[in-house]
């Protein structure tokens, strides 16, 4: 039987975070009504989601978020709960949570501070340190999660036969191409400039690198795709590819979508593993050149996009998700930050992308990551023991809620070249230590 719901509304914004929380976190099966007789008289489990209790049922207070429509000016109060700083706190002494946590969840997982307006970063993304877990402390804690383990346990207490339905720790490795090889497949051009770049800056070990590699005697150091492979060892994990796929510019620096060795390699790739694009620099603003790519990348490999990530993580609510459901894709896994890693999303789950400003739950599924190799060595500038360390506490966290571990890498990151010296093994950790049980 389902559980029942009562509320004096049922809104969009209700059923889609009661649809999440019970029935993809807690797998429970509900049913909503706004007639109190009708709730009055159910027999079985049910919860009264309002202002008051009605009777001696279960009740958590409601706030007003899930009965508004539109962006509003908002920022929650905060309360303590388990020792963390928790939004929309509710103050009725028979409430099951002294915060509203279905308002909390739906206002962290929709993005909704990200609609509103914030400082933007020097790409125009709305950084890590703008958002309330950050300011709050739990950016690195799946809230979300936490909180619908705490809500199971106190349904339980009262309904020994729940029933929930447990997900799975699982975890997805995933590869973003921005440069398929340093120096190879470059053209003549860009290689004569390569070396008067190296001649000037009397850079001579380059200059030799770059000769050696063309010349065939030296393997490219971004070509790390082989090795790539020998980690997909595990059945239990995923890898998804996602190529950049544009015209050349001071932010995408790929080589030619029309070259033949980068078209292979792309075919290669797509026979063996799930791929998706990687929308160039300035396609979040501009659909026709997202719509361009997309079909780019569909007659090189012959398949339907589905999937996608944003180069640089450009992201701007809506606009940039509703210009990847008009184009086709259903699965974005742009949802994570630059310049931190942690749970943008405070949830370790994907999740449908709901539409605040036309108030409805799309068709487009949300994958977020948590851990960025350029995060860790570049905005957070730390050494590869220190990443291992911080790392290893974001999978902790996620294996602790039976979470999705998803992990966003770079070819040339794993290159051993220059800066990234030392870090194929911070992966080589980080994968095992997903893998361990």
């Amino acid at each position: 039987m389902n559980f029942l719901i009562y509320t004096p509304q049922i809104t969009h914004r209700v059923r889609y975070i009661f649809e999440f929380m019970f029935g993809e976190l807690m797998g429970i099966d509900t049913q909503f009504t706004s007639d109190v007789d009708d709730f009055i008289s159910w027999h079985g489990k049910k919860l009264n989601y309002s202002k008051r209790p009605i009777a001696e049922e279960l009740f958590i207070q409601s706030s007003n978020l899930l009965f508004q429509k539109g962006i509003q000016q908002l920022t929650p109060d905060i309360t303590f709960y388990n020792g963390y700083k928790t939004p929309f706190p509710v103050i009725h002494e028979k409430s099951l949570l002294p915060f509203d946590v279905f308002a909390a969840a739906f206002y962290l997982i929709t993005r909704y501070e990200e609609y509103l307006p914030f400082r933007p970063d020097a790409h125009g993304r709305f950084a890590a340190r703008e958002s309330m877990a950050y300011k709050n402390a739990f950016l690195k804690k799946p809230v979300i999660n936490y909180w619908a383990l705490d809500l199971e346990r106190l349904l339980c207490e009262h309904y020994t036969d729940l029933g929930c339905r447990h997900r799975k720790y699982k975890v997805i490795h995933t590869y973003d191409i921005d440069i398929a090889y340093c120096y190879k497949h470059k053209g003549f051009l860009r290689n004569l400039g390569g070396f008067l770049r190296d001649i000037y800056y009397k850079d001579i070990e380059e200059v030799g690198q770059r000769a050696r590699i063309l010349f065939g005697r030296d393997k490219d150091p971004y070509d790390t795709y082989e090795w790539q492979k020998k980690l997909d060892v595990w059945p239990e994990l995923e890898f998804i590819y996602f190529f950049l796929i544009s015209d050349y510019g001071p932010y995408d620096k790929n080589i030619s979508h029309e070259s033949f060795y980068y078209q292979r390699l792309i075919q290669t790739i797509s026979d063996e593993y799930v791929i998706g694009i990687h929308p160039s620099y300035a396609s979040d603003s501009d659909i026709n050149l997202m719509r361009k790519e997309i079909g780019l990348l569909s007659d090189i490999t012959k398949r339907d996009i589905l999937r996608s990530r944003q180069h640089y993580l450009k992201l701007r609510f809506p606009s940039t998700y509703q210009h990847l459901l008009e184009c086709g894709i259903n699965k974005d896994y742009t949802m994570g930050y630059a310049d931190e890693i942690g749970f943008r999303a405070s949830v370790a789950s994907s999740f449908w992308f709901y539409d605040l400003c036309q108030e409805n739950k799309t068709r487009l599924r949300i994958y977020p990551f948590y851990i960025m190799d350029v995060t860790l060595q570049h905005y957070m500038q730390l050494a590869p023991q220190e990443a291992i360390h911080c790392s290893d506490r974001i999978i902790d966290e996620v294996k602790s809620v039976n979470g999705l571990m998803i992990t966003l890498w770079h070819n040339h990151s794993l290159s051993e070249h220059k800066e990234w010296k030392n870090w194929r093994a911070v992966y080589e950790h980080i994968v095992g230590k997903c893998n361990e049980p």
